[in-house]
C-alpha cells in the first residue's frame, strides 16, 4: 500500500511539472509575441485620419502598476502621449492616402494651456493642405473646444453642449482649522508672490498672490480667447460675448445647451454620431472602425504612427529629447515624475552616446526639490562643457524647479501660454507640541547639542532651528538668482525683480528674457539642431526604461492605448470617501520634508493631468482630509471651545 502512495505521489507530481511546464511555456510564447514587433498595417487609401484623444495629454506616460493592470487596469488614467499626436498630424498633412481628420473628443479630459497649442499648431499645419477637419462630441469644455474649435466643421450631440467657464483657482486655506487644532505652522520662504505656503498659514488669499494670479490667468485665458475666435472668425463668433451672455442666453432657450452653442455660432451642425458618420463618408467612403463596425474609412492615430513609423531616419547624427515632466523629487523617480537622480543618468547616457549631437530638454513640470533641480542642471551644464548644445523646450509648465533646469541650457523655447518663472523657495515645518500639551501629553528629553530636537514634531522649533532653517531657504534663493543671473545674462537685482515666486505666461516671459523664442518642441529641436551645425539629422527620445512587469502586464491588458469606452473621472463621486483615504497617508515623516527647500509652483498645479499632482497637491488634499478627521476627533476630546 505503501509502495503505491509513493507511486501516486510521483505520478501527481509529474503531472505538475507537466501542467505548470505548459503554463510557463503558453506565458513565455505570449511574452515573445508581444515583444515581437507587429504586423505592419497598411494605411487605407483615402482615409480620414480619427483622432480620438483618450484621457489626459501627457508629455511621458506614467509608470504603469503592474497589480493595477493585472485587476484589468479598473481605475487607471488614461494618458495619451503629446508627442505621438502632433507626429500623426503632421505626416498625415503630407500624405496622399489621407482625406481628411477627424476629432473625436468624448474621452478627452484635458490639458495644460502648452500642450493644446502645440496641437493646434499641428492641426493649423493639417489644414494648410486643404483637406477638411471634423469635429465631434457630446459635451466642449475648455480644452476639448480648443481644439473643435480649429475644425472646419464642428458637430455636437443634439443632447449634448457647450459651456465655457474660463480659467480660475480657488484653494482650501486652512490656517482657522489650525489654530483650532492649535498645531505650530512654522514657514519659511524667499519671495513675496510664493503663496504655496498660504494656505497654511492664511485664512484667505494675499493680495500679491492675488495680484500675480490675476495677471497669469488674464494672460492665459486672453490667449485662449484670440486663438478660439480667430479659428472661428469666419463663423463669426464672439467668444467673449458669448459667455457674458450666456446664462440669459440658455434661460431663453429653456436650457437647451446644444441650442446655445448654436445661437452663439460656436458649432456648426447638431446631429447624432451616425449623422456625422454619413457627413465623413461623402470626403473619406464607407469603412470599418476599430471594432469592425460600418463606418467611414479610417485610420485611428495610434494604428497610424505605428504604420508610418518606417518613414522616420533610423540611423546617423541625431538631436536627443529628455523629459523633465512631473514633479521634481529627489533620487530615482519612474516615468512621470522627474527623479533627479534618474533624470541626470539619462543625460550622462546621451552624452555618452556618439549619436547624439545636441540636446532637447522638454519640460512639463511646476517644480519641486531643489536640490533635485540642481542635480539636472549639473548635468546640463557638464553636457554644454563637453561641446553638446543643450536647448529647453518648455511644455505647459515650466515653473519654479522647472525653470531652474531651463536656466542650465544655452537657449530656451516657450509657448506663449506656458506657465514658467515662480522663481521663489520656501519650507514648511509644522510642529504639534500645543496640540498634545492641550490633552497632557508632554514632550521632555535630553540632546547633546542645542540642535538635538529639530525635526522632532512633538516640540517647538528653537529660534537658533528657526535661524537655520531661514538661512537655508534664503541662500537656495540667492543660488537661484545667481544661476537666473548667470544663464540669462541679467543682472541679480534684475533676476529678484522678476522673480520672488511670481509666475508667467510665456510670452511674458520673453518679454523680460527669461525666455528666448516662443515656439514648440520642433523648433527647439531644429535650433539645437542648428547649433551642432547638422544639416540631416533624426530625433532620439531619451526615456527612462519602463519595469518589465509593468510594461509586459500592460501589453496584456491593452492599457497602452485605451479606447473610447474609458469614461472619465467623476471628481464629485465620493469626495469624502476620498478625503479619508487621502487623511491615512498623511505620514508625519512626509510633512517633515516639506521642512528642505522646495520650489514649486502653487498656481501652475489646477494646469498638471492628476497624476503629477503628487507631494505638491496632494499635501493640501491629505492635509485637509486630517483636519477634518482631527478636528472631529478634537471635539470629541474637548480641545475645541464652541462660542
Amino acid at each position: 500500500m505503501l509502495d503505491f502512495l509513493k507511486m501516486l505521489w510521483r505520478a501527481f507530481v509529474a503531472l505538475k511539472d507537466l501542467v505548470f511546464g505548459i503554463i510557463a511555456i503558453v506565458i513565455l510564447l505570449g511574452v515573445i509575441a508581444l515583444l515581437s514587433p507587429e504586423t505592419e498595417t497598411a494605411v487605407p487609401d483615402k482615409a480620414a485620419l480619427l483622432v480620438r484623444l483618450d484621457g489626459y495629454l501627457v508629455e511621458q506616460r506614467s509608470a504603469a502598476d503592474p497589480l493595477a493592470l493585472l485587476g484589468g487596469g479598473e481605475g487607471l488614467i488614461p494618458e495619451t502621449l503629446l508627442r505621438d499626436v502632433v507626429k500623426g498630424i503632421d505626416r498625415a498633412a503630407k500624405d496622399k492616402r489621407i482625406s481628411a481628420l477627424t476629432l473625436e473628443l468624448d474621452g478627452f479630459y484635458g490639458a495644460g494651456p502648452g500642450a493644446l497649442e502645440a496641437v493646434g499648431d499641428a492641426l493649423e499645419r493639417f489644414k494648410k493642405s486643404g483637406k477638411p477637419i471634423y469635429a465631434y462630441g457630446r459635451y466642449y469644455t475648455e480644452p476639448q473646444y480648443y481644439l473643435a474649435s480649429l475644425a472646419d466643421e464642428v458637430w455636437l450631440h443634439p443632447m449634448g453642449g457647450l459651456l465655457l467657464r474660463g480659467y480660475g483657482q480657488y484653494n482650501v486655506y486652512l490656517k482657522d482649522a489650525l489654530d483650532r487644532l492649535k498645531v505650530t505652522v512654522n514657514v519659511f520662504q524667499a519671495g513675496k508672490y510664493k503663496s504655496f505656503i498660504e494656505p497654511y498659514t492664511r485664512a484667505g488669499m494675499s493680495e500679491p498672490a492675488r495680484v500675480s494670479l490675476q495677471s497669469l490667468y488674464d494672460n492665459l485665458w486672453q490667449t485662449y480667447v484670440r486663438d478660439v475666435e480667430a479659428a472661428r472668425k469666419q463663423h463669426g463668433l464672439n467668444l467673449t460675448a458669448a459667455i457674458n451672455g450666456a446664462a440669459d442666453s440658455i434661460a431663453a432657450n429653456g436650457g437647451d445647451l446644444a441650442e446655445f452653442a448654436i445661437r452663439a455660432k460656436a458649432v456648426d451642425k447638431l446631429g447624432t454620431y451616425a449623422n456625422f458618420v454619413e457627413q465623413v463618408q461623402g470626403v473619406a467612403g464607407s469603412g470599418e472602425d476599430m471594432d469592425g463596425l460600418p463606418s467611414y474609412n479610417q485610420i485611428d492615430l495610434p494604428t497610424y504612427v505605428a504604420a508610418t513609423a518606417g518613414e522616420e531616419k533610423q540611423t546617423g547624427d541625431a538631436v536627443g529629447v529628455i523629459y523633465v515632466s512631473g514633479e521634481i523629487v529627489d533620487g530615482e523617480a519612474p516615468p512621470g515624475m522627474a527623479g533627479g537622480d534618474t533624470i541626470a543618468r539619462l543625460i550622462r547616457q546621451a552624452v555618452n552616446d556618439d549619436s547624439i549631437k545636441a540636446l532637447v530638454v522638454r519640460i512639463d513640470s511646476p517644480g519641486g526639490s531643489a536640490t533635485a533641480a540642481e542635480a539636472i542642471r549639473e548635468q546640463l551644464m557638464l553636457a554644454r562643457l563637453k561641446g553638446l548644445p543643450v536647448v529647453t523646450s518648455m511644455g505647459s509648465i515650466a515653473a519654479s524647479g522647472g525653470y531652474w533646469v531651463a536656466a542650465g541650457t544655452d537657449e530656451i523655447w516657450a509657448e506663449p501660454s506656458t506657465i514658467t518663472g515662480s522663481i521663489g523657495v520656501f519650507g514648511i515645518l509644522p510642529t504639534f507640541e500645543r496640540t498634545l500639551n492641550a490633552v497632557g501629553i508632554q514632550s521632555d528629553g535630553i540632546g547633546t547639542t542645542p540642535l538635538s530636537d529639530i525635526g522632532d514634531l512633538t516640540r517647538p522649533l528653537s529660534p537658533d532651528a528657526r535661524r537655520i532653517v531661514q538661512s537655508t531657504v534664503e541662500n537656495t534663493y540667492r543660488r537661484f538668482l545667481g544661476v537666473v543671473s548667470q544663464n540669462r545674462n541679467i543682472s541679480i537685482d534684475q533676476a529678484d525683480a522678476v522673480g520672488q515666486g511670481r509666475p508667467w505666461s510665456g510670452a511674458t516671459a520673453k518679454e523680460l528674457k527669461l525666455v528666448d523664442h516662443l515656439g514648440g518642441l520642433d523648433q527647439a529641436v531644429a535650433a539645437a539642431a542648428r547649433r551642432a551645425k547638422l544639416e540631416e539629422y533624426r530625433v532620439v527620445h531619451v526615456d527612462p526604461i519602463e519595469p518589465w512587469a509593468g510594461f509586459i502586464m500592460r501589453k496584456l491588458v491593452g492599457a497602452a492605448q485605451p479606447g473610447a469606452h474609458v469614461k472619465a473621472p467623476l471628481p464629485a463621486t465620493g469626495a469624502g470617501e476620498k478625503l479619508r483615504a487621502a487623511a491615512v497617508q498623511l505620514a508625519t515623516a512626509r510633512v517633515a520634508g516639506l521642512g528642505a527647500a522646495q520650489a514649486v509652483c502653487l498656481e501652475c498645479l489646477p494646469m498638471m493631468p492628476p497624476r503629477a499632482l503628487t507631494a505638491a497637491q496632494g499635501e493640501q488634499i491629505a492635509g485637509l482630509a486630517g483636519l477634518v478627521g482631527l478636528t472631529g476627533m478634537a471635539d470629541e476630546l474637548g480641545l475645541i471651545s464652541h462660542h
